[in-house]
């Protein structure tokens, strides 16, 4: 039977004891199969019974007022119950029309000699109004649902190939391919391509979707978080940017905070002054304006103003670029205190010369002392000797002082050099404040003790 499923084989068996429940599960099943609303039914689906044909299934029709059976004219205005016009009950398929509004009935089931009654058909179908119908299946073509005030009504599936006007309930699975104009409450879940005109998200997250597709789109929002960005971000950028950024930053106000920045190209900072930087500690560390001035402080030190710049040193020493080489050769060409051999004349320019030794050879100079003896005078000679020594005494004094001065010359003033020396004309260590003209690359350079060696600056801040 259709609807009925054993309920207790396993125990309704020969020999076993018989007992109430596995009967009553059975007779339970049955009663369940037999019921009018949830019973069996004659659908011809998998576990139904198969279809009755509307000819046997009509038993009976309601009499006609001369007493035949069918036609039109076989209507009543009242409800029929119990029996038709041969006495028997009425069989589920019976049709019956109400006169009065010209509604056709069909009976579903007979409970306690009652019929009950479901409506099929309007006589007439031009503004038919049907209150309770059960589709289960075929198609509604050309209808609409509400006429012209349109309803609501609530749906498991919904399949249309055109324009779907209104607010859809509820959550909608499937393939839509048309306009949907109205607000859609409840889930969209699509596994191919869905495209809208324009979406309002004011809550939820877009997971794992490009804006854009293969073509991206701008983006505009007040404030945008997320862990990557790839683009022309147009707007204030609050938070950590972690990874690289291919194009431009623009800030016409406000400040930018940037942590340890790389730049492997230029950077243009015209009219824009670079504040807050530490003091460089290396070579290839950008100097402050602080290290610049206290450096140029250290090396003017308490020259006069007169000599605290390049350019009035080098007017010092008459914008000779090769001072040091001029003035050796000019100290060269000198007569050296510890003696030497003249190659031209002594002009003393009417001063005396002292200390000469007692001349021994015919061509030695000879003293007053010399003289005066030799004329026989020996108090003018005794006079003019220790004239002479006093005389000698003195180029002395002035040859040592002249060497001294000469040597602190050289120590200070180096000349020319092709590289940068480290040890003065002596072999002595350079001193702090040593000049030398450099003539590989063509530069003066000051030598600055512990700090290194360091170009003068050609002018005055």
């Amino acid at each position: 039977m259709a609807g009925y499923t054993r309920q207790s084989t396993a125990t309704i068996i020969n020999g076993a004891g018989i007992t109430a429940p596995p009967l009553n599960a059975e007779f339970n099943q049955i009663v369940s199969a037999f019921n009018a609303a949830s019973g069996h039914t004659h659908t011809g689906g998998t576990g139904d019974g198969p279809k009755i044909p509307l000819a046997t299934s009509v038993t009976g029709y309601l009499p006609l007022a001369n007493g035949g059976v069918g036609g039109k004219n076989n209507v009543t205005n009242s409800i029929p119950t119990a029996n038709d016009d041969s006495g028997d009950g009425y069989a589920p398929g019976s049709l019956w029309e109400n006169s009065s509004t010209g509604r056709i009935y069909v009976c579903v089931g007979n409970t306690s000699g009652s019929a009950v009654w479901r409506e099929l058909v309007q006589q007439d179908l031009a503004g038919a109004m049907i209150t309770d119908v059960d589709i289960n299946g075929g198609d509604i073509d050309g209808t609409d649902i509400g006429t012209a005030s349109v309803g609501t009504g609530s749906f498991s599936t919904i399949n249309a190939s055109g324009n779907i006007t209104g607010n859809l309930v509820g959550n909608s699975a499937g393939v839509h391919n048309g306009a949907v104009t109205g607000n859609v409450t409840g889930n969209i879940t699509s596994s191919g391509t869905s495209t809208f005109g324009a979406i309002d998200v004011n809550g939820g997250a877009i997971d794992g979707t490009i804006i854009g597709a293969s073509v991206l789109a701008a983006i505009s929002g007040s404030t945008i978080t997320g862990s990557s960005f790839v683009g022309p971000l147009t707007g204030t950028v609050a938070g950590n940017v972690t990874g690289n950024l291919a194009g431009n930053v623009t800030a016409s106000s406000g400040t930018t905070v940037l942590n340890n920045l790389t730049v492997n190209g230029t950077i243009d900072v015209t009219s824009t002054k670079i504040e807050n930087v530490q003091d460089p500690t290396s070579a290839q560390q950008a100097a402050t304006k602080n290290y610049v001035d206290t450096q140029v402080s250290n090396l003017v030190s308490s020259a006069p103003a007169a000599l605290d710049t390049l350019n009035e040193l080098a007017a010092a020493i008459g914008d000779d670029a090769n001072f040091s080489t001029t003035i050796t050769n000019s100290i060269a060409a000198k007569l050296p205190l510890a003696g030497g051999t003249l190659t031209g004349d002594i002009n003393a320019g009417g001063n005396t010369v002292t200390n000469l030794a007692t001349p021994s050879a015919n061509s030695d100079a000879a003293t007053k002392a010399y003289v005066d003896t030799g004329v026989g005078s020996n108090a003018a000679a005794a006079t003019s000797a220790t004239n002479a020594a006093n005389s000698a005494t003195a180029a002395a004094n002035s040859a040592t002082a002249a060497a001294s001065s000469l040597d602190t010359f050289q120590d200070t003033y180096l000349g020319a050099a092709s590289s940068d020396p480290s040890t003065d004309l002596d072999g002595n260590a350079l001193a702090t404040g040593a000049l030398y003209f450099n003539s590989t690359s063509n530069v003066t350079r000051v030598y600055t003790g512990s700090n290194g060696k360091q170009l003068l600056p050609q002018s005055k801040a």
